[in-house]
């Protein structure tokens, strides 16, 4: 695997020993010290960290550099990431720092900065002020090991179920006793989930599995098989940092995560509806999410904004809706979803609570609630080990290839057709590769797409 730094809106990602060491760490926190500092004298960040093995010497080093820089720090200790902003929304922090390398492989680690409120990711402009000071920092990290940080961690837990729980009408999720399959990854989501589904009034049982963090199809195996063997009502999946929610059907089919924003939306929009608000919502999606998304807010009346793939675009478009008192909502084809009123990231857990109440007021079963929705057949493939100038050289023929067609470039290349088909190109902000995602009408026509792509990889 190709070991380079990837530095972007998603934060810093590497792998641990080498692209990554607890060196650039430590430059990376007091470079993010230091522009918090822009707005506070000794602003007070809130720390936290997914389960990986390389977690908690990393924490070292970042806990060296919030000390030198004369920064406050809550620590969460092994929380989700939305629990970590949670908690900093609810002590007004000037901002966060969470690492992790979300669904990376194990040998990565990273960190994701937050600045707040709103406690929304660095954009793009942040991200170069970000490495510039990084570039600037000469001292080598201190060898004393840094005072050890306030610690909240029940605290921020309680705060982020009571979140959650007034999101949704619980009592009739718990009319429904529902049993759910979870599957944490042994990630930091593991305990806040299953004690936010026990709070629901489900009957949980947990998978206890190591698998890769990603919780794509093939790494939830043994989540399909909990499912058919204790006769659940449905499975949950989180990535290792809890942000990301999969699922798996009654019928032990691994759905995708492309299905989580599409029901979380479908019941979002009904509630809109049955409230009565003045106003058109706002539901904003990444460029490379589902046209499902695009069917549920046209038919629902809401103004639908496409953003560039990654967090922080998301975020900065659902909370400027917020600012406006408009209802809104984010979300991508990861399994992702943006619920303002818990945070402005996304949140495994909200999306969880949300799905349940979908259920629960529909009576229906998993299966019946991804058949209600608009029907399209989705591929995602990776195309591995092609650097920058590969990929732009790759992207430029395909421009030429498909020029009779519409072509967006707001995020690498989306080539929409007249059958209301799609793929968009683009490289990963947080791996060495590029991505590909085919969205069309039935399965003949997605995989004809790809293959014409992919012939001119």
């Amino acid at each position: 695997m190709i070991s380079d730094l990837k530095v972007s809106h998603s934060g810093i990602r590497g792998i641990v020993g080498e692209s990554l060491t607890e060196e650039t760490v430590f430059k990376f926190t007091w470079a993010f010290a230091q522009l918090a500092k822009r707005h506070s004298e000794s602003p007070l960040l809130v720390l936290g960290r997914d389960t990986r093995p390389s977690g908690p010497e990393l924490r070292q080093a970042v806990l060296s550099a919030l000390s030198l820089s004369g920064c406050r720090v809550t620590d969460l200790e092994t929380v989700p990431t939305s629990t970590v902003l949670v908690m900093a929304s609810n002590l007004g922090a000037d901002g966060a720092v969470i690492i992790t390398a979300s669904h990376n492989p194990p040998e990565w680690n990273g960190l994701k900065f937050y600045l707040g409120p709103p406690h929304i990711a660095l954009d793009s402009d942040q991200i170069r002020l970000l490495t510039g000071l990084f570039q600037t920092r000469t001292q080598q990290m201190p060898n004393a090991a840094p005072p050890e940080p306030a610690r909240a961690r029940e605290e921020a837990m309680k705060v982020h179920l009571a979140r959650c729980l007034d999101l949704v009408d619980a009592e009739k999720i718990r009319a429904r006793r529902f049993r759910v399959a979870f599957d944490s990854g042994r990630g930091a989501g593991e305990e806040v989930g299953i004690r936010l589904l026990e709070k629901l009034g489900c009957e949980v049982l947990s998978v206890e599995v190591e698998r890769p963090s990603e919780p794509v199809p093939e790494n939830l195996a043994a989540l399909c098989w909990h499912v058919a063997d204790n006769d659940c009502d449905l499975g949950m999946a989180l990535d290792l940092d809890g942000d990301r929610l999969a699922l798996v059907s009654e019928k032990e089919q691994a759905v995708g995560e492309d299905y989580t924003f599409p029901l979380v939306l479908q019941r979002l929009l009904q509630r809109w509806k049955e409230e009565d608000h003045t106003g058109r919502p706002l539901v904003a999606k990444s460029a490379e999410t589902t046209s499902m998304i695009d069917s549920l807010a046209l038919a629902a009346g809401a103004e639908l904004v496409e953003c560039a793939v990654g967090e922080v675009n998301l975020s900065k478009c659902v909370w400027e809706a917020c600012q406006e008192r408009r209802r809104a909502i984010g979300g991508e084809n990861t399994g992702g979803v943006i619920i303002p009123s818990v945070c402005f990231c996304r949140d495994g857990m909200a999306s969880a609570a949300m799905l349940l109440e979908h259920a629960a007021n529909s009576g229906a079963s998993l299966s019946r609630l991804i058949a209600s929705l608009p029907h399209r057949h989705i591929i995602k493939l990776n195309i591995p080990h092609m650097g920058s100038e590969e990929a732009n050289s790759f992207i430029r023929a395909l421009e030429r290839r498909f020029a009779a067609q519409k072509q967006s470039r707001l995020d690498g290349l989306k080539v929409l057709f007249d059958d209301g088909s799609w793929f968009i190109v683009r490289p990963s902000n947080t791996e060495p590769l590029v991505r590909l995602v085919v969205d069309a009408d039935d399965e003949a026509r997605a995989a004809s797409l790809a293959d014409q792509v992919l012939a001119l990889a």
